[in-house]
């Protein structure tokens, strides 16, 4: 069922006021922000065995929970790479459920060192390594011994990693779980490509579904069908470490419902299969960009922008990314305020 918006009061007790600002998004935001976990799957004893569930989050929920079972001193660690990001996904240890969901630089992860150019598990004792950069991390990580191996698609790219840290140096170098690990790390990147496949359709899927809440001037989904598509990446990236991106384009000359509609069918073109295209008020269109990451959100708005100029339309455009503590709602306050900032801009005397 899509969201039924009404213009209230923005974010942080800032009151909005309709005229310009007619894509301003609502207080009815409680179904975004109570996205909860999936139920982890029950413990798994086998090794190296892992039960593919339909959501990667119990299949990695049982996997951690059949490593811990082998070594139980260690915290096992799912987690997610995008771009530059690094998400913890899972973990066995209680004392690291807060990490899970908290995205990090993946620079500053033990990973980011070990794993980002390995094709296979690694063992590495931390006590005795020779890298200043590792020593450094570990006396963050409170880690003595770290086992990991890379989860990649089919390409060959980084999707993710499932590792271990222990705060005791092993008694060995732990070589006979590499073999292990190994098959792990090929069991979760096959659920994550899996899963992160049906998110690809689901995307379809939820705009076939928007689409029965239709502006009827352009034919792009309305604002009650923008709000479905928003609540559906929310759940997505919650639960898959997604980026999605928000992208707003002011038609500014525009007030015809033939350039409007010319408007709408210029940057539907343009965004391609890359976001899918609402119209959020008059003369304000709305992009989400999902499972993409900050460089592609920019690139879809500034070919929206471009291409409207182009043709002659006065435009201007302003995005923002979906923060895990703020969720999509917030990204769409903060993609207004940049489209207010570029207003303000394009309005200087002289100013592109």
């Amino acid at each position: 069922m899509a969201l039924h918006m009404t213009p209230q009061r923005g974010p942080r007790g800032r009151h909005r006021s309709g005229g310009r600002n007619d894509g301003v998004p609502t207080a009815a935001t409680a179904q975004l922000r109570n996205a909860g976990r999936p139920a982890e799957q029950p413990v798994l004893s086998a090794l190296p065995t892992v039960l593919a569930a339909s959501d990667f989050r119990q299949t990695a929920a049982g996997s951690v929970t059949t490593l811990a079972a082998g070594v139980p001193t260690t915290s096992w660690l799912v987690s997610r790479v995008v771009e530059d990001t690094f998400t913890v996904l899972e973990t066995s240890a209680a004392q690291a459920q807060a990490w899970i969901g908290q995205p990090v630089p993946f620079s500053d992860s033990i990973c980011y060192d070990t794993l980002r150019d390995r094709s296979d598990a690694v063992s590495i004792d931390l006590t005795t390594t020779s890298s200043p950069t590792l020593l450094a991390k570990a006396g963050t990580w409170h880690a003595k011994h770290y086992l990991g191996a890379p989860l990649r698609d089919a390409r060959g790219g980084l999707l993710g990693t499932v590792c271990g840290y222990d705060q005791q140096a092993a008694a060995s170098t732990m070589d006979g779980w590499l073999r292990a690990l190994d098959a792990q790390a090929a069991s979760l990147s096959r659920a994550l490509v899996a899963d992160l496949q049906r998110a690809a359709t689901d995307r379809a899927t939820d705009l076939d579904v928007a689409r029965r809440s239709t502006d009827s001037t352009t034919g792009l989904p309305d604002r009650n069908g923008w709000g479905l598509l928003l609540a559906r990446e929310e759940e997505r990236a919650a639960r898959l470490a997604e980026q999605v991106g928000v992208v707003l384009v002011d038609l500014g000359s525009v007030f015809s419902t033939r350039g409007a509609r010319r408007a709408a069918h210029a940057v539907l073109e343009a965004a391609g299969d890359r976001a899918q295209v609402a119209r959020t008020g008059p003369r304000q269109l709305g992009l989400l960009v999902g499972g993409r990451g900050a460089t592609a959100v920019a690139a879809v708005a500034g070919d929206a922008g471009a291409v409207l100029r182009a043709a002659g339309v006065r435009a201007t455009t302003g995005w923002a990314m979906r923060s895990r503590t703020d969720g999509m709602i917030q990204a769409w306050w903060e993609a207004e305020d940049a489209l207010l900032t570029s207003r303000a801009a394009l309005a200087v005397p002289g100013a592109r």
